[in-house]
Order: C-alpha cells, then structure tokens, then sequence
C-alpha cells in the first residue's frame, strides 16, 4: 500500500462530508441575501411612472353650464388674447412664483379671473379641481408594483401632487379603474395645499390623518428635484418600515434621480424619450419597462419581477 492512500481516503472522505455542509451554508446565504433584498424599500413618481393622464376635452365641462350663466364675461376668457394673459399668469405663477400642485394652481387661476373682471367661480373650485384629475393606468406597472407589494417591499410613492389632488386622483383610480392605492402603497408622500393651516410640529413630514396613508411635507419648496424632498420621503420610509437596508426611487426624470441619490437613494431612470407616459407610445412604454425590470434585477438584486412578460 502507497503511504499517501490513507491521506488520499481521509481527505476523500472529509470532502464528501463537507459537500452538503457548504452547500447548507450556501443556501443559508442565499435565503439572507433574499431576506435583505425584500427590506429595501422602493419609491415610485406615480404620476409620471404608474400612469399618465386621460385627455380632458369640451364635453367633460358641460356640467360646468351654470357656472357660465352665472359669470357671462367668463365666455370672453376664451378669446385667444384672454386665453394667452391667463396661461402665461400660470407659467408665471409655476415657473416664478414656484407654485405647485393643481389645487394651489387653480386657485390662483380663479383668483386672477375675478380680479380681472371675468366673475367669481369659487363656488366650482372643487368641480374643476376634479375634472383635472384624470389619470389613466399603466397596467403592466400596476401589475409589476403588486408584484413587489406581495414579495413584501415596503413601497412608498413620491409626488409633486398636493394633498387634495391626490386624494380625487386615488379616488378616481378605485371608482374607474378599480385599483386601490391605498392598499398598493405603504405611504405616498404629496405637497402641501397653501390655504389649509397644517397641525403643529417640527417632522419634516405630517399626516392629515392617522389612519390614512398620506403624509404631507411641510415647506413650500419640499418639492421635486429639491433634494429636501427626497429626505422627506426616507423619513416616511423609516416611519412606516424601520427594518429597510436601503432604498431605491424610480423616477422618469433623470433630475428627480439624481436629487433622490443625493439623498441617500439609489436611482433607476425611468427613461421615456418622450418625456412621460402620456407622450409616449404603447411600444416606448413597452421597452422602458423591460430596462427598468432588468435592471432592478441587474443591478440592485430586485428578482420578484424576473417571472415578468
């Protein structure tokens, strides 16, 4: 017998031993390293990534006939020279007055119109508000959200909606669509309406009701691309999931991004060359999802949607 054989049999035999040991620690490996994944909390822009906006025509104002018998100069705010004055006071009040969310928006259109003479069309103010607020869904990002709602991520969306404007753009998802964000989100972070006095505190954040899913940031400028809001949205995340090892937004504009990884977000650019949903075309749509799943996948270990179509 050759001296080595026994050695050659001990380690054939440790070896063997050790196969299923290593291939225990191996599993034991993967299954933290699921465990892990499943805790990173994932932001969306829902607006501008779970859907777009139905086109709002002529016919969906009829119900708004009173409101011009009543005011009968408010016709006149039609005639292209009005019709110019009043979109350039809106830009003017988004692009200088820094004026966000629809809510706030109306009102100062409504504002303007009475001071220049066109009638007083508050009493509609909530009318025209909801008749603003048509989105439409994009199914397979529903689908996908669902997906990773069910493999257990805390999910959060982040938007430059104010308050009230998301509450009629939930409700007319569930009424019309009949998908319930309420139940799809952990938390969905919008800005503040500008005539409603907030609760008392010094959170970045509030919430107008306890049992509800909204919080509120409380500064004017906490809007997107400022990175403050994004902090706002990890103080949310940390609220309402404190075990998350790490968040991700997504987001189709490439600034949004970028002021969510400033933040302490990783970022995945929900890349439309079209600029958004709405503008885009079912096929762009089609192929932005596909490199956003991939690279959830990819990049950041995100596999709850690899079974995706």
């Amino acid at each position: 017998m050759l001296p080595g054989r026994p050695l050659l049999r001990v380690l054939c035999a440790v070896s063997i031993l050790a196969c299923p040991i290593m291939y225990g620690m191996e599993r034991m490996e993967q299954e933290v390293s699921r465990t892990e994944s499943k805790n990173i909390a994932l932001s969306f822009d829902i607006d501008d990534v779970i859907s777009g906006k139905e086109k709002v025509g002529f016919q969906n104002f009829l119900v708004l006939t009173p409101m011009f018998l009543w005011n009968p100069m408010l016709a006149t705010a039609g005639l292209p020279e009005n019709q110019a004055a009043i979109k350039e006071h809106v830009r003017k009040m988004e692009t200088e007055q820094k004026v966000n969310g629809a809510t706030n928006v109306m009102r100062g259109v409504i504002e303007y119109l009475r001071d220049n003479g066109y009638g007083d069309i508050s009493y509609y103010e909530e009318q025209l508000n909801g008749l603003t607020q048509k989105p439409n869904p994009v199914m397979r990002m529903v689908a996908n959200v669902e997906k990773l709602k069910k493999n257990g991520h805390p999910l959060v969306a982040a938007t430059n909606q104010d308050f009230k404007q998301y509450k009629i753009y939930r409700e007319y998802m569930k009424t019309q669509h009949n998908i319930d964000l309420k139940n799809m989100f952990d938390g969905v972070i919008t800005t503040p309406v500008y005539h409603i006095e907030q609760p008392a505190g010094k959170e970045s954040v509030y919430r107008i009701d306890e049992n509800d899913h909204i919080y509120v940031t409380r500064k004017r400028e906490d809007v997107k691309p400022a990175p403050s809001f994004f902090y706002a949205v990890a103080e949310v995340i940390k609220k309402i999931h404190p075990q998350a090892t790490g968040m991700i937004h997504t987001d189709n504009k490439p600034e949004n991004v970028q002021a969510a990884i400033e933040a302490g977000f990783k970022g995945v650019h929900f890349n439309l060359s079209a600029g958004s949903i709405r503008k885009a075309t079912a096929e762009e749509i089609d192929n932005t999802i596909n490199t956003w799943e991939n690279e959830l996948a990819s990049v950041h270990g995100i596999d709850a949607l690899k079974a995706t179509e």
